[in-house]
């Protein structure tokens, strides 16, 4: 069997170019491995190895270029360990990631907000320009067990978005920002409240001057799946009341990109109609609740192995990567959609 392999597609057409590899790798549909480049062109890339016996005993190795591999995380036991989000600042990186020292056995980490043992983390870390680990901060000790994170660099220094958990099970999307003294909050109060995590996280895009940026997310708070889409105008310390942008049972799985002019374009997963749901692009502004523009991209497959799409502004347009189910055929592959700009 070959070994697990992340790869990096650049040009067009592509050239797909190895970045790292290995036999121990953790391979699942939502927690993926990726890579950020840093300023003269370097690149941090991570993914997942297994760590333990248990199905979800996993833990994030990554490398500067082709550099040695390196555990990111100071805990090297058994749990969950993944769904990071880096961020590129000069030549240097930021991660944040879920940490589950704490979930793992009787023992680990049971420190901050007052809640006791078992509850997933929100940790944070950077690498300086020889990848050397920086010191590990708790960001928040109560959050939700498997849903991506996401980062942006704002006027306020870093941001991450993530999926809160309260001691009453409500799950909704929260802000931090390390670098301040300002204590996590959400960024909307959906209300969600439910009693395992849904694996549907946030996106977020900042513009150059980390001013204004905008969250999407998905809730279902009402029974119902919907993406909604707020804005902040004082680099994330606050946000407005989020505009709708899809509802009616859409499976959410977004992501978002900085598209310039005071733009982001968002895409999406809707409703499914039986085995199959249109993947969604759409542009929005801060001025109102409607979008500029909207696209249909593709089907895809409803099932979990389909995954969540990424979107990126390129030179002469956006291109939105995802994964096709072959159906029929057994596996997948990963298809790209461009959008002319």
């Amino acid at each position: 069997t070959p070994p697990d392999t992340l790869y990096l597609a650049q040009g067009s057409p592509a050239r797909h170019l190895p970045l790292a590899w290995g036999e121990d790798w953790f391979v699942n549909w939502a927690d993926r491995p990726s890579a950020v480049r840093l300023a003269g062109g370097r690149l941090v890339s991570h993914a997942l190895v297994a760590s333990g016996h248990g199905t979800y005993d996993y833990g994030v190795r990554y490398r500067l270029d082709a550099g040695e591999a390196a555990l990111l995380h100071d805990d090297a036991g058994p749990g969950e360990h993944g769904f990071v989000s880096w961020l590129a600042l000069g030549d240097s990186a930021q991660a944040f990631w879920l940490d589950g020292r704490a979930t793992a056995g009787d023992g680990g980490d049971a420190t901050g907000a007052g809640h006791g043992r078992g509850a997933m983390q929100l940790r944070t870390r950077r690498l300086g320009p020889d990848g050397g680990r920086g010191p590990e901060r708790l960001v928040d000790a109560r959050v939700c067990d498997c849903c991506p994170t996401a980062s942006a660099l704002t006027s306020q220094g870093p941001i991450v978005v993530y999926r809160d958990r309260s001691d009453g099970e409500v799950r909704d999307i929260y802000r931090a920002l390390p670098d301040s003294d300002l204590p996590p909050a959400p960024v909307h109060v959906d209300g969600w409240q439910i009693a395992g995590c849904p694996v549907n996280g946030p996106a977020v895009a900042a513009s150059p001057s980390g001013d204004t940026l905008a969250v999407a997310w998905f809730t279902a708070s009402d029974g119902r799946g919907r993406v909604r889409l707020a804005w902040s105008f004082d680099g994330g310390v606050n946000f407005g009341r989020p505009a709708e942008v899809a509802g009616e049972g859409v499976l959410g799985r977004v992501d978002l990109t900085w598209a310039g002019r005071g733009r982001v374009l968002l895409v999406y997963v809707g409703a499914p109609a039986t085995e199959r749901a249109a993947l969604h692009a759409a542009v929005y502004t801060a001025d109102g609740d409607a979008a500029l523009a909207r696209a249909t991209l593709d089907s895809v497959s409803v099932a979990r192995s389909s995954g969540v799409p990424s979107v990126a502004i390129g030179i002469e347009g956006a291109v939105v990567a995802y994964t096709e189910v072959l159906e029929g055929e057994g596996g997948t592959r990963v298809r790209t959609a461009s959008l002319a700009w």
